[in-house]
């Protein structure tokens, strides 16, 4: 059995894994944080509800990453090691120049073999 997974690229051909039978894989996702917030003062002025939602979330983020959870599929944070650094993209249809990017995802891999991402 031959299990597919098609990505999108931005430029060039899609790119595809493709894993083997009996080839380990699996992915993680979570914790998901869903806040419902309310506030009579929003039946006037919605945005209270707006501001207040951001703010939570600002309060998250600043928590991140958690250490609640219980799975072994998700690093805790005394796990983690850190990177920094600035994303730049060159995009000749955008400008001649590299632009410093906000909000891009990148994936980050412990050390191994080539390919045992």
């Amino acid at each position: 059995m031959l299990v597919q997974s098609c990505f999108l690229h931005y430029a060039g051909e899609d790119l595809a894994v493709k894993f083997e039978t009996e080839e380990h894989w699996k992915k993680a996702f979570g914790p998901v944080f869903i806040y419902l917030n309310s506030n009579s003062a929003a039946k006037t002025n919605p945005s209270v509800l707006w501001k207040d939602a951001k703010q939570r979330m600002e309060k998250e983020a600043a928590s991140w990453p958690y250490s609640f959870p219980l799975s072994e599929d998700f690093v805790k944070s005394n796990q983690r090691g850190t990177v920094s650094g600035q994303l730049l993209i060159r995009d000749w249809f955008v400008s001649e120049k590299a632009v410093p990017r906000e909000s891009a995802y990148v994936g980050l891999a412990a050390p191994g073999e080539a390919g045992s991402w």
